[in-house]
């Protein structure tokens, strides 16, 4: 029998293979065995070297990013969002320009959306969520699944950037978007 982990793998492999997400996208799947939840996005953005990225963040941040587990780990916030909002949410990340909202990597919506709503499904209806965008001051999400306000902290260095963690069922998911204007 296929773990969980191994399931979500699987579901992300398509896009995790498609070398144009490189530049606006990525992904990790862990095993959720007392990991810290940002341990993963921590090790995601190390391997990344941001700086050295065929397209580096036009403005770094005045501020020091947080290069520890811990420091990442107090930036997230508790994404509290009905099942469907967050499935947009998760689609519009995946499918999105975060800057321009225009259409980006190699899935369409309708493609992002069963995949993505597998992934959630695995994870299991007592996921939690985490994000460095606080979704609080939304007060209107477009049809798309773009909220149409929030607070944000940078992770990256790019002009805006958004993680969303889930766990649950053993797997920690780490999805992570970043874009310049």
């Amino acid at each position: 029998m296929i773990g969980t982990v191994e399931r979500i793998r699987n579901l992300l492999r398509p896009l995790n293979a498609h070398g144009d997400t490189r530049g606006f996208l990525r992904t990790s799947v862990d095993d959720d065995l007392g990991t810290a939840v940002a341990q993963p996005l921590s090790s995601m953005l190390a391997e990344a070297n941001f700086a050295q990225a065929p397209y580096p963040p036009r403005h770094p941040p005045a501020d020091p990013l947080p290069t520890t587990v811990d420091g990442l780990t107090a930036l997230l916030k508790a994404v509290t969002l009905p099942a469907d909002r967050l499935l947009s949410l998760l689609v519009s990340t995946c499918t999105q320009d975060l800057a321009y909202g225009s259409p980006k990597g190699p899935w369409d919506p309708e493609t992002a959306r069963r995949i993505l709503e597998q992934i959630v499904r695995v994870l299991g209806t007592q996921a939690c969520w985490w994000s460095n965008n606080d979704f609080s001051f939304t007060q209107a999400w477009e049809a798309d699944g773009r909220p149409d306000c929030y607070a944000s902290t940078s992770l990256t260095g790019y002009a805006v950037d958004r993680v969303l963690i889930g766990v649950g069922e053993g797997a920690i998911v780490t999805i992570l978007a970043f874009a310049d204007d």
